[in-house]
């Protein structure tokens, strides 16, 4: 018997369905993995006083088969829970000036538009 354009239509969503499941399945271990890669990026940043930026982006294009971009990019992104994880810790210190901070945060990406 023939297919109708409903049946393939259905085995079409099975097989995205089957797709989805296992790269969902892929997912959990990379990110365990890139959770250890960045645990032992910032330890060794810490130690060496570099920034992670110089490990994590080689790390990504070879590990992660990335293109140079988005090595770039992705590292940059990690910045964002570093500068959170900071902020908070010198406003509970008194050691910073929020506002002075969130202006001068904010003034700067002004300039690139």
């Amino acid at each position: 018997m023939p297919r109708t354009n409903i049946d393939a239509g259905m085995t079409t969503q099975i097989r995205l369905d089957m797709e989805d499941q296992r790269r969902g399945e892929a997912m959990v271990p990379l990110f365990l993995v890139s959770l250890v890669v960045g645990l032992a990026v910032g330890v060794l940043a810490g130690l060496l006083g570099i920034g992670g930026g110089m490990l994590l982006v080689p790390a990504f294009k070879l590990g992660y088969a990335m293109d140079s971009l988005m090595c770039t990019a992705t590292s940059l992104f990690t910045i964002i829970p570093t500068s959170v994880s900071g902020a908070i810790s010198h406003i509970r210190n008194k050691t910073c000036l929020p506002k002075l901070g969130v202006a001068a945060g904010l003034g700067a990406p002004a300039c690139r538009l």
